[in-house]
């Protein structure tokens, strides 16, 4: 055999050699953790939560069981903006301890049924003109809840849910209750009033 072909069957040989698997380790190196679960927190943008990841805190359990100094110790985060993290966290506890952890949109298919039967038990030409008023109100402030609610801070949340929990409480009893008579509509229409103004008040602080 000539020299040319020994020299083509040497290269041959060795590009059937299996590649080592350089790919799989770049791959490897470069993944980051998953942060999509800290950018609900408020004062986290896509940045900060990488930080925070790459740091060991990728999960919100993480961040409520650090303390402040080492939230802040991470570049880009801060002591102060720290503290803000875990008041936030702590204003959620709170709202989830008093609540169970209940969310708002929970509430509004009952207060929607609750209005859809108020308005069948008492027919138009009897309803009263406050509360039917109220109870088109009622609706149209809830239907609006879910996007308000999420922007909302922790005690506004509290109050959000206090006043939603006392509007379909009311609507509940007025719903059982069947035919109203007139005096009894104005007063479930005097205190749907007044309950969506501390709705308001909660959703528009």
């Amino acid at each position: 055999m000539s020299k040319a072909g020994k020299k083509i069957n040497r290269v041959a040989v060795e590009s059937e050699a299996e590649p080592e698997p350089v790919i799989a380790v770049i791959l490897e190196e470069s993944a980051e953790p998953d942060y999509s679960e800290l950018l609900a927190v408020p004062l986290l943008g896509a940045v900060r939560a990488a930080a925070l990841a790459n740091a060991g805190f990728s999960r919100i359990s993480d961040l409520h069981a650090a303390a402040p100094e080492a939230i802040g110790n991470v570049k880009g985060v801060g002591l102060r903006n720290a503290e803000r993290i875990k008041v936030w966290l702590a204003e959620q506890t709170l709202v989830s301890a008093d609540y169970n952890g209940r969310e708002i949109p929970a509430d509004l298919s009952e207060i929607d049924g609750a209005v859809s039967r108020i308005k069948e038990a008492n027919p138009k030409k009897a309803l009263d003109k406050k509360l039917s008023r109220q109870l088109n109100k009622v609706l149209t402030r809830v239907s609006g809840v879910p996007a308000a609610f999420e922007s909302l801070g922790g005690k506004d949340k509290q109050q959000a849910v206090k006043a939603l929990d006392r509007i379909a409480s009311l609507l509940a009893q007025a719903a059982e209750r069947g035919r109203l008579s007139d005096k009894k509509q104005h007063d479930v229409g005097g205190a749907i009033k007044a309950r969506l103004k501390k709705l308001d008040k909660a959703l528009d602080d």
